[in-house]
């Protein structure tokens, strides 16, 4: 899964419903929620060497940067 899929996929798992995802903010909400569970990861995954043949760390790295490009 490309880190820009991943980005979207955590994204709609904190999303609550669709009215929801259109309210002011909570893009902001759902956001910071996807971007502390990629940080988790990210202190872990120097035990992970690679997804998709990308290095663990760089490709979550990318998987933030998609979801802070999400507006």
């Amino acid at each position: 899964m490309e880190p820009k899929e991943k980005a979207l996929e955590l994204i709609e798992k904190f999303k609550i419903n669709d009215y929801d995802w259109i309210a002011l903010g909570n893009l902001y909400c759902v956001k910071q929620h996807a971007l502390v569970t990629v940080d988790e990861i990210l202190k872990i995954s120097y035990k992970i060497h690679l997804i998709n043949g990308i290095e663990a760390n760089e490709y979550w790295n990318q998987v933030k940067i998609e979801i802070n490009s999400l507006s």
